[in-house]
């Protein structure tokens, strides 16, 4: 249960004083979903410039520029990797032709070794299951719609993607992770995290932006958004299950129930709450979220 979360500014409403203060907030309500590391990603100065370090969010420090459009961040729970090599943190750097590109995950991937196999990729010093996605991009060679498709279609896990390219192209690749995104009107700028109760929680708290003031963002299972640097928007499908048959399917789903059980356990519930809001029909994803609020 990582973090995803992020500011798209195209309009530069925002100064660079109050995106740290906001860009700090998510930092620190995405603690919620991981403190073993902490990461932002943006453009400044020309390039393409990433912060991470295994902390906890509201010890990164981040400090944002002036002139900056776009952040996108993350707040990891490690699952495979250690925190304690920084190469091991989100968000990863990648490269297609003369484009730079970061990418953050949140989600788990279980089909990374096969496919480094399958397409002959490079083995690498990083230990995640993440960042087989970078080597898939670069494989494919490019960050058009329909090259992400196919990374998101290769494939077998739980994912939600955030990807942040050196033109300040922003991109959202929602497979079955959650991921609550909003327009603030006033000021024409997007805000994300993976979910409302983090967002709700960062934007309260950074005293610049009321979140009554919002409007909800829809973004479904299989969809892939891009966001230019000036606000327009470019869309497409992907199949989130092209990659695997019900029975991978099944299997992961019944790991994400384990880990949502040993959470409700810690959040002080019996572990039988998520098998009742199951038979109730609530969502993974709405669980999620009555779970962390449980344990806010």
């Amino acid at each position: 249960m990582c973090c995803l979360f992020g500011i798209i500014d195209p309009h530069l409403a925002l100064s660079g004083k109050e995106k740290t203060r906001l860009i700090r907030a998510l930092l620190k309500a995405a603690e919620a979903r991981g403190t073993d590391a902490s990461g932002i990603a943006y453009n400044a100065g020309g390039r393409l410039r990433i912060l991470k370090k295994p902390l906890p969010g509201h010890l990164l420090r981040a400090r944002i520029p002036d002139g900056v459009r776009c952040v996108m961040g993350h707040t990891r729970m490690t699952t495979q990797g250690s925190e304690k090599h920084n190469r091991n943190n989100h968000p990863f750097i990648g490269a297609v032709g003369n484009t730079r590109f970061a990418l953050a995950h949140n989600g788990a991937i279980v089909n990374d070794r096969a496919l480094r196999r399958k397409f002959r990729l490079p083995n690498t010093n990083i230990d995640t299951d993440s960042y087989i996605a970078v080597q898939l991009i670069e494989h494919y060679g490019g960050l058009s719609l329909d090259r992400l498709q196919k990374m998101a279609e290769a494939i077998d896990g739980s994912f939600c993607f955030t990807l942040l390219d050196d033109k300040d192209r922003l991109f959202f690749i929602k497979g079955d992770n959650p991921l609550e995104v909003r327009l603030l009107p006033e000021s024409g700028c997007l805000v994300y995290a993976s979910t409302e109760t983090v967002l709700d929680a960062a934007l309260k708290a950074s005293g610049i932006l009321n979140a009554t003031w919002t409007l909800p963002v829809e973004l479904h299972c299989g969809d892939i958004i891009g966001i230019s640097a000036n606000g327009d928007a470019e869309h497409l499908r992907f199949d989130p299950y092209a990659s695997f048959g019900l029975g991978a399917y099944t299997s992961e789903r019944n790991e994400y129930i384990e880990l949502m059980k040993d959470y409700a356990v810690f959040a002080g519930l019996d572990e039988g709450t998520v098998d009742r809001l199951l038979e109730l029909n609530f969502s993974l994803d709405e669980i999620e979220e009555l779970l962390l609020s449980a344990g806010a």
